[in-house]
């Protein structure tokens, strides 16, 4: 094979007799599955940002920040995350800008924050 790389798809078996009359596929098992790694992503995401935001690791933090920001588009559909998730990422993204005085007087309020939307990830 050269540079070209030809993808075929594997054969699918065909359902006979009593099976084929059984088999109804299930489509909305992939978006369970999706919503609920999704909002395991999300979890662990907010984890990261909380142990960045305690040891005053800005650039980390703002590494979570981005990836945090990616992974809640999907998620934040539901109305309860929406508004907590937007605080978060308003909040910390000031966090990551402002001089370390006025960093110590938000880092509260904001991993009070995080506690809150892991609380209603688990819920």
């Amino acid at each position: 094979m050269g540079a070209e790389m030809t993808f075929r798809r594997f054969p699918q078996p065909l359902a006979v007799g009593k099976r084929a009359e059984r088999f109804v596929p299930n489509s909305e098992k992939p978006a369970v599955a999706c919503d609920g790694s999704n909002r395991l992503l999300l979890n662990a995401l907010l984890s990261g940002l909380s142990h960045a935001i305690r040891r005053d690791d800005i650039p980390a933090a703002n590494r979570y920040r981005g990836r945090l920001q990616q992974a809640a588009e999907p998620v934040a559909a539901d109305t309860q995350l929406k508004g907590p998730l937007t605080k978060i990422l308003l909040t910390s993204g000031l966090w990551v800008q402002v001089a370390n005085v006025e960093r110590d007087e938000t880092r509260q309020q904001l991993l009070d924050l995080i506690d809150r939307v892991v609380a209603l990830l688990a819920s």
